[in-house]
């Protein structure tokens, strides 16, 4: 969804945004609106041209390449999936309040999580959370999923890492709307209610419900996630499966044949061979699966150090292959 951002006056001063064409500096506002609140968004050159130049006969790839090479956006790939950071984008830009936190990891696999009081507002306290992400690449028919599992908040690497938003204030003018904020905020729902403790939802189920293909019968989901009380471990492991298991599913008739993402938790669906494979199917010629060619002894040994389908081609001798090289 776009969402309205500010453009200041040194946008059109600026000395290197004047060396890239004036396509390329359109284009480079325009993903300020397609950026989530950390100004992150997806690197897909065809997407990005049908929300900024629908009307135009213009290649978007070039426009990004020009933005990258005077420093402006920085492209990256975390599990497979690509993406780009626009730089300096936290200090440029003050969300809406209640504008919700980015879903798209930074390039070292964190989330950040902003804190928020009861009326849903930003506080300007944030802390960064660390994730074990499965994804695959959204499809060219303009697939959204993606699948990040979020450690606890209590975790060691999910410290304060200093970044912060500006706190809101009512009447801000930068809704997504574009209409200031009201006493009934899309945080309090008519008549003041909120939703109870027990409907409050982890964040690793956000993730999955996000990464899941079929989108019905969300609280039932979420019951049946609170009932598993899956850890870091099987979440690594859930995520990882759905990833496998998403090529395979049934999607005619718009997904009508895949399961509900209740049903699929309720019947331990992440253990389902996947169809005409073996129950370990082999990675290559020597018989390897993927967390023996990472060097792993098995599978929760690859979970626990984070290590999954999506990305095991980041380790060699059972470790990360960025920490050994570091």
């Amino acid at each position: 969804m776009a969402r309205a951002r500010n453009i200041k006056p040194g946008f059109f001063k600026n000395e290197d945004l004047a060396e890239c064409s004036a396509f390329a500096r359109l284009c480079f506002a325009g993903l300020w609106t397609l950026a989530d609140r950390e100004g992150r968004l997806e690197d897909r050159a065809k997407k990005i041209k049908g929300e900024l130049f629908p009307f135009d006969s213009i290649e978007v790839e070039p426009l990004l390449q020009e933005l990258v090479r005077w420093g402006f956006i920085k492209r990256y790939q975390w599990a497979g999936v690509r993406y780009i950071q626009i730089a300096a984008f936290v200090k440029h830009q003050v969300p809406h309040g209640t504008e919700k936190d980015g879903q798209i990891p930074d390039e070292e696999g964190f989330l950040t999580v902003h804190e928020r009081g009861k009326n849903g507002y930003a506080t300007g306290a944030s802390h960064r959370a660390s994730c074990a992400a499965t994804v695959l690449p959204a499809s060219a028919e303009g697939g959204e999923d993606s699948a990040l599992t979020v450690k606890p908040h209590g975790s060691p690497d999910a410290e304060n890492s200093g970044l912060t938003v500006k706190e809101q204030v009512h009447n801000t003018l930068i809704p997504d709307s574009l209409i200031p904020d009201s006493s009934n905020t899309p945080h309090t729902p008519q008549g003041g209610q909120r939703p109870s403790a027990e409907e409050e939802e982890p964040g690793g189920f956000v993730v999955f419900y996000a990464a899941y293909p079929r989108k019905k019968g969300r609280k039932a989901a979420l019951k049946a996630w609170l009932k598993l009380a899956p850890d870091d471990v099987l979440q690594a492991k859930i995520l990882g499966a759905l990833a496998a298991q998403r090529p395979h599913l049934d999607k005619r008739e718009n997904g009508r044949f895949i399961p509900h993402p209740s049903t699929w938790l309720n019947e331990g669906r992440w253990d389902d061979e996947l169809p005409g494979a073996k129950a370990a199917a082999p990675l290559d010629a020597s018989g390897s699966v993927w967390w023996q060619a990472a060097g792993f002894d098995s599978v929760d040994h690859a979970a626990n150090e984070r290590c999954h389908v999506g990305n095991f081609r980041e380790y060699r001798d059972a470790r990360r292959i960025s920490e050994v090289t570091a």
